[in-house]
């Protein structure tokens, strides 16, 4: 998926520029005692390519992070009965209007979309807040707060963009959604915000009416979006 191969890109340029930084830091230190200038802007020039080495490899933990999680609720939706289809990495662009869904769950009862969020710690906001607050304690007592957006507001995007894309396809049925919290402990309170696996299996075979698709169109729309699943 997409953000596999954004993850694998990230750590392949942290790699690349701490490699860097030490070939740099190495004719620093070869030419202080000749060329005091030079060896200044090489020392300047290793610095700085290893904060940046620094910056990508923790957006590749971060984005490793994600795939990981991604991974775990596929293998969880892979347990519903056979009737329901799973699809990962769904891309779609309705008029200029982009998103990537993490799990599509297609069934006679309509779709379900599934967004999953690999967060650690403790979350805390309100449902219509744009921002969440993301507080993890460490090991030693350290307490970290992060600022993180609202999932919810994702997932309503995502349901929209869908509903559209399926309107200009001439096809209607009832779409719903979940954020699926795999760690994380949240504290925001919504319907759409599962934390057990047990409970998100249970979600998603209760979402939207029975027969409202027949069997014939749950492939139809199946195959119309294997089409644009992100490159795995």
């Amino acid at each position: 998926m997409n953000n596999e191969k954004e993850s694998m890109r990230c750590r392949r340029r942290a790699v690349l520029l701490f490699l860097l930084g030490v070939v740099l830091w190495a004719l620093h230190m070869a030419s202080i005692s000749y060329f005091p200038f030079i060896s200044t802007v090489l020392m300047i020039a290793a610095y700085s390519s290893v904060c940046v080495g620094g910056v990508f490899l923790r957006s590749y933990h971060i984005r490793r992070a994600g795939v990981q999680g991604e991974q775990i609720s596929e293998s969880l939706l892979r347990e519903l009965p056979a009737e329901y289809e799973v699809l990962s990495g769904v891309c779609l662009d309705v008029k200029g209007k982009r998103c990537e869904i993490d799990h599509l769950v297609i069934s006679t009862r309509g779709i379900v979309i599934v967004e999953t969020k690999n967060y650690s710690g403790m979350i805390s906001g309100n449902e219509e807040d744009g921002e969440w607050i993301k507080i993890k304690k460490s090991k030693k007592g350290n307490v970290y707060r992060k600022i993180i957006r609202n999932p919810l507001y994702q997932l309503r995007r995502e349901i929209y963009i869908l509903s559209r894309f399926l309107h200009d396809h001439d096809c209607h049925c009832h779409i719903d959604g979940f954020v699926y919290m795999l760690q994380a402990e949240c504290l925001v309170e919504n319907e759409a915000i599962i934390s057990d696996a047990d409970t998100l299996l249970k979600k998603v075979q209760h979402s939207g009416r029975a027969h409202t698709l027949r069997e014939k169109q749950v492939q139809e729309i199946k195959k119309m979006f294997c089409g644009l699943r992100s490159a795995e």
